[in-house]
């Protein structure tokens, strides 16, 4: 369901365009797409983490009252500072962006010819409005009654449209909604962290990309990690689905209840678990999330970052502190990998051997230090050793 709603507001993303263009990130100023919905057929709408809200398609917006189903994006107004009304639409609808009181800057294109009424009522932040046309086609523009916030803001006319983006360096790495969560992507780690329920937000699914504000590109096949972090009381339904590559997921003890499909078409295949074996039976899980209730579940974890690797002659070795696993890879020969754990008195407190490329050992995480050694059959060494300190 999540995936063909998404294939939709692709392709609607896409209709205006005649060609599009390889990709090319400008890292400093990508943001995140965290919302995104449909009003009517045709006219669609994104939330980024730079606080814009963009509103995009041919044709007016539907009739509606400002709370009602109509315009999912109301749920928003509580921290949207700025709104870019794409080049297309013809109308801005009654009550549109109507007690919008965080709303600082709003660009309208030139295709619009009304808005409605109360459009902008009690629109008390509104300090600038950005106009593609000319104070002429300002002044043919029809407005609707009650529309205040409009008159106390400064009309700035022949605009580009991209004057917003100019305003405020977007947030590259994560959003949050006030007294909510955060997700953040960087370097295959998708993380969700805050308190209560993940977006527990009318307008159900939320959507992971980054975008530069003309482009959008999905990154749901670059998770690999997934971190819910403690706070987090319950994953709303189809929130991970899609994300096939994630083979790892980090659970707070917090949780307590993951929604239907919030795990379909995942690639996990081990769940760390910060509680008891008692508390994660206690979670509801719903139907839908059978890869996630396939997986090995490890108990008593909770998600570190930390990781170190190196090369041991012609072995290379990984260990990520999220795990306390030492993994080693490459040709071995005769010999085999030993790792020797020191406590801070410089005493061997355990050693693990590794025969074959592939294997891990636990070593855990709370160490001084950890020194790996190549060793032959006789016991000779074969290469100089390697320590982690983490």
């Amino acid at each position: 369901m999540k995936k063909l709603l998404l294939a939709v507001l692709i392709a609607a993303m896409c209709l205006s365009a005649v060609s599009v263009p390889a990709l090319a990130w400008d890292e400093a100023h990508i943001t995140h797409v965290i919302r995104m919905g449909m009003v009517g057929d045709e006219v669609y709408w994104s939330l980024t983490t730079d606080f814009v809200l963009r509103i995009e398609g041919p044709g007016a917006m539907p009739t509606g009252y400002y709370c009602a189903d109509q315009y999912r994006w109301f749920y928003t107004s509580d921290f949207t500072e700025s709104a870019v009304i794409a080049e297309g639409i013809t109308n801005i609808g009654p009550y549109a962006f109507a007690e919008w009181y965080t709303l600082e800057r709003i660009v309208i294109p030139k295709s619009v010819t009304s808005i409605g009424k109360l459009a902008f009522y009690k629109c008390t932040g509104l300090k600038d409005v950005y106009y593609a046309g000319s104070e002429e086609d300002w002044a043919a523009v029809a407005v609707g009654e009650r529309n205040h916030g409009l008159d106390s803001a400064v009309i700035h006319f022949n605009c580009s449209g991209t004057e917003i983006g100019t305003l405020k360096n977007p947030k590259s790495t994560g959003f949050g909604y006030p007294e909510g969560p955060i997700w953040e992507f960087s370097n295959g780690v998708l993380t969700v962290s805050g308190n209560g329920s993940d977006y527990g937000k009318p307008n159900g699914m939320t959507y992971f990309f980054r975008t530069d504000g003309n482009q959008y590109e999905e990154i749901e096949d670059e998770v690999e990690t997934i971190v819910v972090e403690e706070g987090i009381t319950a994953i709303t339904e189809y929130l991970f689905s899609g994300t096939s590559n994630a083979s790892e997921v980090y659970l707070p003890a917090s949780l307590e209840s993951i929604g239907k499909y919030a795990f379909y078409n995942n690639g996990v295949t081990d769940v760390y678990f910060a509680g008891s074996r008692e508390e994660w039976q206690a979670v509801s899980i719903l139907d839908g999330n059978d890869a996630l209730k396939n997986a090995e579940i490890h108990f008593g974890y909770s998600y570190d970052p930390r990781c170190e690797e190196g090369v041991l002659g012609g072995i290379r070795w990984n260990w990520q502190a999220a795990t306390g696993q030492l993994s080693a890879f490459g040709s071995f020969g005769s010999g085999r990998v030993y790792a020797a754990v020191y406590d801070s008195d410089g005493r061997m407190c355990s050693a693990s051997a590794i025969k074959h490329s592939g294997e891990s050992v636990y070593i855990g995480r709370d160490f001084d230090l950890v020194r790996l050694f190549c060793l032959g059959e006789d016991g000779s060494p074969i290469c100089r050793p390697s320590d982690i300190i983490p």
